[in-house]
């Protein structure tokens, strides 16, 4: 058990228009151009990352360190300006994702015998997840928690204001605007909180969002998340 680290979820804006348009080669090479860019960032620091349907890291495991937030932070702004560098092969412009940060506890553990996987049990998980489906292309969502664990340091804030988060109520969240030397463009004054819906898809569930900007995206949950239990507590990395 981990009485506290920083999770970090991201997702390519507009995936599901671009598998769509491109063959599957082409889809294959930009996750792998993304990726190994993320994979190079996640190297030079302490956090444990792994891939899915979402790129995830996590700061604090399986080693504690008392940076986590601001490995994660650092992470978080990194990744923007290196999903810039990858052009969509739908549209050849730049790709943009959306990220949430959360922090808190967890409990993680190695499951299965043919095939081990590293997982991470809590509703940290869920919440960092939710601040992802909840933030906005080319913006870093953070939750209360993490922003009161950077706020005394080098990093700047924009307030999003009381935002109501799927299964959790109405929190205090806020979006990473600055680490010291990279500044992001946070312009809240059109921000709408997004409409989230489960959709049963099998055993699993997919969230449909609906942002400002009127695109609809899908989330592919990770684990055994029940389209009736909107608070699932479970995530299961491969």
């Amino acid at each position: 058990k981990f009485k506290c680290c920083t999770i970090l979820f991201s997702d390519i804006v507009t995936f599901t228009n671009i598998a769509s348009q491109c063959s599957p080669m082409q889809v294959v090479n930009m996750l792998n151009s993304l990726y190994s860019l993320f994979d190079k960032a996640c190297a030079r620091t302490t956090a444990y990352k792994t891939i899915g349907d979402a790129y995830m890291v996590v700061g604090g495991v399986p080693e504690p360190d008392d940076r986590h937030a601001e490995i994660i932070a650092e992470q978080a702004m990194l990744m923007m300006i290196q999903a810039s560098e990858v052009c969509s092969p739908a549209t050849g412009k730049p790709l943009q994702i959306r990220v949430g940060m959360h922090s808190g506890p967890v409990v993680t553990g190695v499951v299965g015998e043919r095939m081990p996987r590293y997982c991470l049990f809590g509703d940290t998980v869920n919440v960092a997840s939710r601040m992802e489906s909840h933030s906005i292309p080319g913006h870093i969502h953070c939750s209360n928690t993490t922003y009161e664990l950077l706020k005394s340091s080098k990093y700047e804030f924009v307030p999003r204001g009381p935002t109501e988060i799927k299964g959790k109520g109405v929190m205090q969240t806020y979006f990473l605007k600055s680490d010291g030397e990279t500044v992001l463009d946070c312009n809240v004054g059109d921000i709408s909180t997004p409409q989230l819906e489960a959709i049963p898809n099998g055993n699993a569930a997919t969230e449909q969002v609906n942002v400002t900007c009127g695109e609809k995206l899908r989330f592919n949950w990770f684990g055994d998340h029940d389209p009736g239990n909107t608070t699932s507590k479970t995530c299961i990395i491969s």
